[in-house]
């Protein structure tokens, strides 16, 4: 949806904007949600949502987990809009973790890692 240009001076958002001069790509988090979009600063200066929706890794219940497996620390000191994709392995789960910034899927752009943690206990590859 695009909001009029008058009412984003109201918005209360966290975001991160970069872009070119009068339109600027952003990503904001709403109430444990990331989003991509554009706004224009010139012309009919309006924000635009991308179809980019994605939870907000900090909410989901691997975070802690992930933090206390000791990976990738500087990465996570880094990543500022971090959304993740499980892949359950063998043996291991495997967290990808993407800066929405950069990255909007796994497989393209910049600003990710992957961190191995191991299988839940009781999970079928622990049987």
């Amino acid at each position: 949806y695009t909001i009029p240009g008058q009412h984003l001076a109201h918005e209360d958002l966290p975001y991160n904007r970069s872009g070119s001069v009068g339109h600027n790509e952003f990503v904001v988090e709403q109430g444990g949600r990331l989003r991509h979009g554009h706004i224009s600063w010139l012309g009919d200066r309006s924000l635009q949502f991308a179809d980019f929706e994605r939870p907000d890794a900090k909410s989901s219940e691997l975070w802690s987990e992930v933090g206390d497996s000791g990976q990738s620390r500087g990465f996570l000191s880094w990543v500022r809009f971090p959304w993740m994709e499980l892949a359950q392995g063998q043996n291991e789960r495997l967290v990808h973790i993407m800066d929405a910034r950069y990255a909007r899927t796994r497989t393209q752009g910049f600003g990710g890692t992957v961190i191995n943690l191991p299988a839940e206990a009781g999970s079928d590859s622990q049987k």
